[in-house]
């Protein structure tokens, strides 16, 4: 699982394999008895496993390996993952089990069972997958998030040691290096940064392309040569996400006038399938007229 995960890491998985394998795993996943929202990967039943390190080791940590496959797969292909049949709540029974040692390793090797788990998590996208879907299961979500905060505030002050004094500080520096490296901002445009529109080779040229998606809570107005959304919460905005780097987010701020003209905030979206996702969107300020406003069947806006 190891080797597949890294696999889809490195961005060599055939398109096809990768749903193939993420549609076994959905169906081996398995519930507990006593815990029946909890979804499992293990290689043996819970009660068949005897200590903590037996259960670290062939029920959490294949979990936690399937969960990451799953995330990165999503990430990749959100419209063909989230349709295949019960994703959003098998992937949700996962994260939520993934809780139940709070990552981390048994004994004395607490510690290094978090730094272990936070691997595999970042062969997933993890990070991006959280801030993107924070939502789908707020326990993972906010465990996760504080994990990694205290990991990060230990390793600023450089006291991050095992419970026998082994040395960690080396090992966490490279995780949340990789971890910076491949974090990115989700970003939906809805005018001219879409596809074919003048701005997007000018600005998106070297950003992914997630997929095209529904913003909700949101009106579109036409402006002339370019279009804006305001707040509706009856309303929905046609659009495309784009995963962008710090300097492209820089860029893009610029052309929007960011904090001036357009405010970048975080907006509910949602793909053909699959969970409601968060992503940037840039909301228009000034008021608009509503003789502008421009209706589903209108868009997504061309100019």
């Amino acid at each position: 699982m190891r080797a597949d995960l890294c696999e889809i890491a490195s961005g060599k998985a055939d398109k096809d394999e990768v749903i193939a394998y993420a549609k076994a795993l959905l169906t081996r996943g398995q519930p507990l008895d006593t815990k029946p929202h909890w979804i499992f990967w293990g290689l043996a039943a819970p009660e068949a496993l005897g200590g903590a390190d037996a259960r670290v080791d062939f029920l959490y940590t294949p979990t936690y390996t399937a969960l990451a496959f799953l995330t990165r797969a999503f990430l990749m292909l959100p419209e063909e993952i989230g349709r295949l049949p019960d994703f959003t709540t098998v992937l949700r029974g996962g994260l939520l089990a993934a809780t139940g040692r709070d990552f981390s390793g048994h004994g004395y090797e607490s510690l290094k069972g978090v730094l272990d788990t936070l691997e595999i998590f970042n062969l997933g996208g993890m990070d991006n997958f959280v801030r993107s879907y924070p939502r789908l299961c707020p326990k993972f979500s906010r465990l996760f998030t504080k994990t990694v905060q205290g990991l990060r505030a230990a390793l600023k002050a450089g006291k991050l040691q095992g419970m026998w004094g082994e040395e960690y500080t080396s090992r966490a520096a490279d995780i949340f290096h990789e971890m910076d490296n491949a974090s990115r901002t989700r970003v939906l445009v809805y005018g001219t940064l879409l596809g074919g529109n003048s701005n997007n080779r000018r600005y998106l040229a070297e950003s992914a392309l997630v997929g095209k998606a529904v913003l909700h809570g949101y009106s579109l107005y036409g402006l002339g040569a370019y279009p804006g959304v305001r707040e509706n919460p009856r309303d929905a905005v046609l659009g495309e996400v784009y995963e962008v780097d710090a300097p492209t987010l820089e860029r893009l701020n610029m052309l929007e006038d960011e904090g001036s003209l357009y405010a970048l905030r975080s907006g509910v979206i949602s793909f053909a399938a699959g969970p409601k996702a968060v992503a940037g969107v840039y909301v228009y300020l000034p008021e608009v007229r509503e003789e502008n406003y421009i209706d589903r069947k209108n868009q997504p806006w061309r100019g």
